[in-house]
């Protein structure tokens, strides 16, 4: 990993001397890095399919990582209901949630299974839909 604090900032890439201003990124590191370890997600099989929630313009709405038919993580910067096309997947899918600002472990998602063959939709996360959240879905 790589960080910038900018230049525009007091507290610049020239000009830091109290790294503590930005411990709150060192934080989201170690949970993102402690995520993929934990429930090891295979990062160097999956590719971006953000088409897949409906983000073909790559922006900054949501993104998605997908080993297709078998693992997609699906991150949502306002967590509202998401969907996920899941056309000419066979498997049956579930959801978990994952909340990347505390970490912890994964909530089990609706009780309603993502329908293969379809655009699916992942229900809300368990809590605080105006935060982000990333979704699981596995196929079993």
């Amino acid at each position: 990993m790589e960080y910038s604090f900018g230049y525009r900032l007091p507290e610049n890439d020239q000009l830091a001397q109290d790294w503590r201003s930005r411990d709150q990124t060192w934080t989201y590191s170690r949970i993102a890095l402690d995520f993929f370890r934990e429930h090891r997600i295979p990062v160097a099989e999956m590719t971006n399919a953000n088409s897949l929630i409906g983000n073909a313009e790559n922006n900054n709405s949501g993104y998605c990582l997908a080993k297709p038919g078998a693992l997609y993580l699906v991150y949502l910067r306002k967590a509202t209901a998401g969907t996920l096309d899941l056309s000419g997947q066979p498997c049956t899918y579930h959801v978990q949630w994952f909340n990347p600002r505390t970490g912890g472990a994964l909530v089990t998602g609706p009780r309603e299974k993502p329908k293969a063959g379809s655009v699916a939709t992942l229900g809300t996360p368990p809590a605080d839909a105006a935060q982000d959240w990333v979704a699981i879905i596995r196929a079993h």
